[in-house]
């Protein structure tokens, strides 16, 4: 059953990512944006994130904060990672992710 509680749009954008609190504080990756709601993201990345920590997502020219709320092992070396948007809720007129696929309301992605 599903739990989220805002709708998905599917996409395929990358995007830089820093962690600003946790074990890996001062790094920064490279991430594919698979999906986004106007609570959060969902990140592919090649390494692990800790549960927990704050990370930086850099879209364009601003920095929008989001704490890591899971990271799972998806296949060898990538890691799909949720991440919950801090004091910001992302809708489509906000100009990014680039190459966003409309899914309608009501159908699985």
């Amino acid at each position: 059953m599903e739990k989220r509680r805002h709708d998905r749009q599917l996409c395929s954008s990358l995007i830089e990512v820093s962690v600003l609190a946790g074990k890996s504080r001062g790094s920064s990756f490279c991430a594919v944006i698979e999906d986004v709601s106007r609570a959060g993201v969902c990140l592919l990345m090649d390494g692990a994130l800790e549960v927990g920590s704050m990370v930086g997502l850099r879209p364009r020219d601003r920095v929008v904060q989001a704490y890591v709320r899971h990271c799972t092992l998806c296949a060898p070396g990538e890691y799909r990672i949720g991440a919950e948007f801090v004091d910001y809720e992302w809708t489509s007129e906000d100009g990014w992710p680039d190459h966003i696929f409309r899914v309608h309301p009501g159908i699985p992605s």
